[in-house]
């Protein structure tokens, strides 16, 4: 492990863990207190991740999977104000989940996973639109404009938006080309 290159390539500004990401606080002691993040660090927590979640395998298995109109406790963060499934996965991993289901054939699955993932980021960003304009006073007067993520999405190892692109993309050729064929 000593030998092995960093996954950045930086000594100095190591990331954090993709499935266990911090907030940003005091990034020189963070860095301390994480341990190594190898090239193979990603790799290695694959290994830990499973497709046995029953919330998963409703999302890729149906069309029609909707929230429960009695919900259970913690039922509610599966499950947007519409009823529509969300992907609570770290997104760079869940956006491997899809390319994984698309490259080995399961392109309706991948579909259903994307359209759960980009459900979830709606969500996300509406949230944030909404603490930021509740908050946009206080930030502006410490001079604060933006928040910084320690890892970006674009230029990422597992390219996560380009994979929802892709996935998108083709569903929509495909349904072009099945159109076509019939008329």
């Amino acid at each position: 492990m000593d030998v092995c290159p960093l996954e950045d390539g930086n000594y100095g500004s190591e990331l954090p863990n993709i499935t266990n990401a911090l907030p940003q606080s005091n990034l020189a002691q963070d860095s301390l207190s994480r341990p190594r993040r190898t090239v193979f660090s990603r790799a290695v927590e694959a290994c830990d991740l499973h497709w046995q979640d029953s919330h998963l395998q409703r999302i890729i298995s149906s069309d029609y999977y909707m929230s429960p109109s009695y919900q259970r406790e913690g039922e509610s963060l599966l499950f947007n104000p519409q009823g529509l499934p969300l992907w609570l996965d770290h997104v760079p991993t869940a956006c491997a989940r899809v390319d994984a289901l698309r490259s080995h054939g399961y392109t309706r699955e991948a579909l259903r996973l994307a359209v759960a993932i980009i459900n979830t980021l709606r969500l996300q960003q509406q949230r944030q639109m909404d603490i930021y304009k509740h908050q946009k006073k206080e930030l502006l007067q410490r001079n604060v404009t933006s928040t910084t993520n320690l890892e970006g999405w674009v230029g990422h190892p597992l390219d996560p938006i380009g994979c929802l692109f892709i996935t998108l993309t083709e569903t929509c050729r495909m349904d072009d080309d099945n159109t076509m064929d019939t008329g």
